[in-house]
């Protein structure tokens, strides 16, 4: 048996700003793997593609979230970024815009389910937006004690729509001892 399982893959469609990926997380594993590729966006100015978790009564949480993240820019400098009480996990699936460059990642989800431990995140993204070339290496966690039972995949400008054809894959890692 693989150690690696695949729980659901979505298609993003044109038009929308959120994608929320429900009823993936449950007690069948505690740690998830989460990949995306070939996300492309409508909006002529680079957006974060971000993450937010959705709880175990449906609602997306929109606080609480705390992160740290190395941006490497190709056309820049670096920076370092941080925040300890935002609305979301930044760039965790990259940043979009309308120049056709499509946005990767691969994300890990710790003990998401569990209501007594905080639920733990850190990626990787990759993406090309307007031609310049980003990555993306963040760790981050949401500070509430909740059963996380899914995610919401947004795009954080109010002028930001998903292209279609873009993927979301969700796995669960199993850990033998």
């Amino acid at each position: 048996m693989s150690n690696l399982r695949l729980i659901n893959e979505t298609t993003t469609t044109a038009g929308v700003q959120t994608v929320s990926i429900t009823d993936v997380f449950s007690s069948d594993f505690d740690i998830y793997k989460i990949v995306g590729a070939v996300n492309l966006a409508n909006n002529s100015t680079a957006t974060g593609f971000n993450l937010r978790f959705i709880n175990a009564s449906g609602t997306v949480i929109t606080s609480g979230y705390e992160y740290a993240q190395l941006s490497l820019k190709g056309e820049s400098s670096f920076d370092e970024n941080k925040g300890g009480t935002e609305a979301r996990l930044w760039n965790v699936f990259g940043s979009l815009d309308d120049s056709g460059q499509s946005a990767g990642n691969v994300a890990y989800v710790f003990n998401p389910f569990s209501s007594s431990s905080y639920t733990f995140c850190m990626w990787q993204s990759s993406t090309k937006p307007s031609g310049n070339y980003r990555m993306y290496k963040g760790i981050g966690n949401l500070y509430q004690l909740s059963s996380i039972t899914g995610f919401q995949a947004e795009l954080n400008e109010s002028a930001g729509e998903f292209a279609s054809g873009g993927k979301i894959r969700v796995y669960g890692l199993r850990v033998d001892s």
